[in-house]
C-alpha cells in the first residue's frame, strides 16, 4: 500500500493536496499531513513514506532540505515539488534531487495528477519502493558510535573502503536556528579536497552526527577548515560544531564520538558559530552561586547598576570557554541569579509588578543555546531595572522604608517609628505613603518578610520553632504560631511536616 507525505504551512493548500488525492481514489488512511519540513521528517521516521509531496519554501526547513533528508532515509521515495514561486535556483536543485516533478501554485488539478500518476508508475516498475539503501551506512554509524561489534562481510564495498582508512574523527552540528543550507552536500564536497570521505546521520533532535575518515592524521584541523567553508555559504544561520579527537583505528571510533558528545556541551561556552575540538578539561572550580547572587542584590539594593555589570562581566569571564563546567551548571546558576534579581524586584517595585515581570518573559533559561544569550539576557535585565528606577517616582520615603525594613526585619525591637525616623518623615504620613506605593500596611509588609524568611529556615534547618521565631523578628513563639497560621494557613509544625 502506498503511502503518502503531504507537507506544507498553508493548511488550505494541503486541503487542496488531500481532496485531489481523495479524487484519484487513494484512501485518505494513506495520507500524512506535516505543517512544516521538522514536522514531515519526524513522520518520515515513524512510517516509511513512497511519495513526498512537498512545498519549498516552509518554516523550519525547505523542501529541498526536507527531501534530500527523506531520501536518505528512503532513497526509493518519490519527490513530488510544489512552489509559489518561479525560482530557477530551486528547480536546479529539484532536478539535483530526481524529483518526479516541479509543480507551480496554484494547483493546476491536471497537472497535479498527471506528475502523481507518473509517481504511482515507477514505485510499481521497481517493486520495492522504499528499500533503505542508506541502512547499511547508519547502522554502521550506529555499531562504531557505541561500540558495538560489527559485521564487516555484510557491508557493502564502499563502507569496507572506509572502514579501511587510517585516521578516523566524529564530529557533530548541532543547528540553533531553521537552516536552509544543503549541509551534507557542502560538506561532502569540501571534504572531497582532503581526500576524506563522509558518513554522517540525522539525529530526531535536528544533530547531525558525522564520521569522518580519512589518510591524514591532521583530519581534526581539516574539519575546522570544513566547517568555516560551511560558515561561508551559510552566513546567517547559527550552530553548534563540536569535533571529536583523532583516533588511528575504526575500533577506537566510539571514544572519538564520545568526545564529540563533551565538545557539543562545551560549545555552549563558546560565540556560535565556533568549531570547537575536544580538549581534555582542566579541573575548573564552579563560581560560587550563592555569594555571586548575594552580590548582585546588594548592588542592586544600593542602586550601584555600575558594580551590578561588573559582577555579572565577572561570572562571564569565568565561564567563557570552558571545558570542564556543564552547561547545565552554568544554566543553574544564572537561574539562581535571575531568582534573586526577582526577589529584589518584588520587594522594592511592587506596584510595577504587572508592568515588568522578569518571570512572564519568552526568554527561558534553560533553553539557552549559548553563553552569551544568558549574558546578554541578564545584562539587558539590569540596564531595564535602572531606566525603571530612573523613570519611576519610587525614590522617595517609601523606598527608603523598604531598604531599611529588608535589612532589619529581623530585629524583633523594630518598629513604624523606627523606620519613619529613618525616613525623616512623620509616622502617619509615611504608613499612607507606604499602603498607597505596595498595596499593603507596613506591619503587613514587615510580617510578610519574616514569615517566609522562617518558611525557609522551617525546610532547610532542623531548629526549633522558638529560635526561628527569635531569629526571624519574632519575640513569642506563640505569636509566630499565630501569625504563621494567618499567612500560611497551616502551624509551622504542620508545614514542615507538609513540605520537608
Amino acid at each position: 500500500m502506498i503511502r503518502i507525505l503531504i507537507t506544507d504551512d498553508e493548511e488550505f493548500s494541503r486541503k487542496q493536496i488531500m481532496g485531489e488525492l481523495l479524487r484519484m481514489e487513494i484512501p485518505e488512511s494513506c495520507i500524512i499531513e506535516a505543517i512544516n519540513g521538522a514536522d514531515a521528517l519526524r513522520k518520515a521516521k515513524e512510517q516509511q513514506i513512497h511519495i513526498l509531496i512537498t512545498d519549498i519554501r516552509m518554516p523550519r526547513m525547505l523542501g529541498t532540505e526536507l527531501a534530500q533528508r527523506v531520501l536518505q532515509l528512503y532513497p526509493g521515495c518519490k519527490v513530488l515539488f510544489l512552489s509559489g514561486y518561479s525560482d530557477k535556483e530551486y528547480l536546479k536543485a529539484a532536478i539535483k534531487l530526481s524529483v518526479i516533478d516541479y509543480i507551480e501554485k496554484p494547483l493546476d488539478p491536471e497537472e497535479f495528477t498527471k506528475a502523481m500518476h507518473k509517481a504511482i508508475g515507477e514505485i510499481s516498475e521497481t517493486g520495492k519502493p522504499y528499500q533503505n539503501q542508506n541502512e547499511h551506512s547508519i547502522k554502521l554509524l550506529e555499531a562504531l558510535f557505541r561500540n558495538h561489534s560489527i559485521d564487516t562481510d555484510s557491508l557493502p564495498e564502499q563502507l569496507r573502503k572506509i572502514l579501511s582508512k587510517r585516521f578516523f574523527t566524529a564530529a557533530i552540528i548541532a543547528p540553533c536556528t531553521e537552516y536552509e543550507a544543503d549541509i551534507i552536500q557542502i560538506i561532502r564536497e569540501r571534504a572531497a579536497r582532503f581526500g576524506t570521505d563522509v558518513l554522517s546521520r540525522f539525529k530526531n533532535n535536528g544533530n547531525i552526527e558525522l564520521l569522518f575518515a580519512g589518510s591524514d592524521k591532521n583530519i581534526s584541523s581539516n574539519i575546522e577548515k570544513i566547517f568555516y567553508d560551511l560558515l561561508s555559504v551559510a552566513a546567517d544561520e547559527k550552530y553548534k560544531f563540536a569535533i571529536g579527537n583523532c583516533v588511528d583505528k575504526s575500533k577506537k571510533i566510539y571514544i572519538s564520538y564520545e568526545n564529540a558528545v563533551c565538545a557539543l556541551d562545551n560549545a555552549f561556552f563558546y560565540p556560535p558559530n565556533t568549531p570547537v575540538c575536544f580538549t581534555e578539561g582542566i579541573r575548573q572550580s564552579t563560581p560560587d552561586t550563592n555569594e555571586t547572587a548575594q552580590q548582585l542584590y546588594a548592588s542592586l539594593s544600593e542602586e550601584d547598576f555600575a558594580k551590578a555589570h561588573m559582577i555579572i562581566s565577572s561570572l562571564y569571564q569565568s565561564l567563557y570557554k570552558s571545558n570542564s563546567v556543564l552547561s547545565a551548571a552554568a544554566k543553574k546558576i544564572y537561574y539562581t541569579i535571575f531568582e534573586n534579581i526577582h526577589v529584589f524586584f518584588k520587594n522594592y517595585f511592587m506596584p510595577y509588578n504587572d508592568e515588568f515581570s522578569l518571570y512572564t518573559s519568552t526568554f527561558n533559561i534553560y533553553e539557552a543555546q549559548f553563553l552569551d544569550d544568558l549574558n546578554n539576557h541578564i545584562a539587558s535585565t539590569l540596564d531595564r531595572i535602572e531606566q525603571l528606577l530612573k523613570n519611576s517616582d519610587h525614590n522617595g520615603p517609601v523606598k527608603t522604608a523598604l531598604y531599611y525594613i529588608e535589612k532589619n526585619y529581623s530585629n524583633s525591637n523594630l518598629s513604624i517609628i523606627d523606620i519613619a525616623q529613618h525616613c525623616n518623615v512623620n509616622a502617619n504620613y509615611l504608613c499612607g505613603m507606604f499602603k498607597s506605593s505596595t498595596g499593603k500596611t507596613i506591619n503587613n509588609y514587615v510580617n510578610n518578610l519574616r514569615i517566609e524568611a522562617s518558611k525557609k529556615m522551617l525546610l532547610e534547618t532542623n531548629l526549633h520553632i522558638a529560635q526561628i521565631a527569635d531569629s526571624c523578628g519574632f519575640n513569642d513563639s506563640k505569636y509566630f504560631c499565630k501569625v504563621f497560621g494567618k499567612y500560611v494557613s497551616l502551624t509551622p509544625t504542620e508545614f514542615r511536616k507538609k513540605y520537608k
